[in-house]
């Protein structure tokens, strides 16, 4: 059940399966708008295990995201517990062109051959206008992390993309330099890593799309 009946408020827009989600669909979701929907989400293929976020949007566009794992298969539980680890581009900094679609990549090889249980992205980027700042990465999938974010604050330092955030980078101005961790825009979506192997390239692309500033893409 999800539920946003703040006096005043427009009530619930919209309940769906966010990108990314694998294996799910909605069996059953009361009619919107309204103050308070009952949904039910099950499996595609009854015989695979599904997994994804539901996302829940208020008539200010507000929202947020709610896990759902539905295992067919019983987990499988052996061998070692999974570390947590660190990588670190070796390319960086890089000057940034202005206005220039293609941007600058780094790259990051990563050689395990464990499987990805959780990826997050820390980053800095030096640039007066953080709203020209585009991130995508690129490989091992395509993915549009943010777009015109934080309008005209200035930095991004220490910023962790991180799908178990509590909200997605701010447009604020005033929430520059964005420390501190943020769901990527649009919502959870570095969750489409999980379950692969970790093996290969992790490549960033960072983009000034607008004239006039610079900036670096520091680390």
């Amino acid at each position: 059940m999800a539920s946003d009946d703040q006096v005043g408020d427009t009530g619930l827009a919209s309940i769906d399966i966010a990108p990314f989600s694998t294996n799910l669909q909605y069996t059953s979701v009361d009619a919107l708008p309204a103050s308070t929907a009952n949904f039910t989400v099950g499996l595609v293929d009854g015989l695979a295990n599904g997994r994804g976020y539901v996302r829940i949007t208020d008539g200010c566009g507000l929202r947020s995201y709610v896990l759902v794992e539905i295992d067919v298969d019983a987990p499988l539980c052996s061998g070692a517990i999974g570390n947590t680890k660190r990588y670190v581009s070796a390319d960086l900094p890089q000057a940034l062109p202005d206005n220039n679609s293609g941007g600058v990549v780094s790259s990051i090889l990563v050689p395990d051959v464990d499987l990805v249980d959780d990826v997050n992205i820390t980053f800095n980027i030096t640039h007066p206008s953080a709203s020209d700042i585009d991130m995508t990465l690129t490989s091992p999938l395509n993915i549009v992390l943010f777009t015109d974010r934080g309008s005209t604050g200035n930095d991004f330092i220490d910023t962790t993309l991180d799908d178990e955030a509590a909200e997605e980078i701010p447009s604020s101005s005033s929430a520059a330099p964005f420390t501190g961790s943020f769901q990527p825009e649009g919502g959870p979506a570095l969750f489409a890593l999980d379950g692969v192997s970790a093996s290969g390239t992790y490549s960033l692309q960072v983009v000034d799309d607008a004239n006039n500033n610079t900036g670096t893409f520091e680390s």
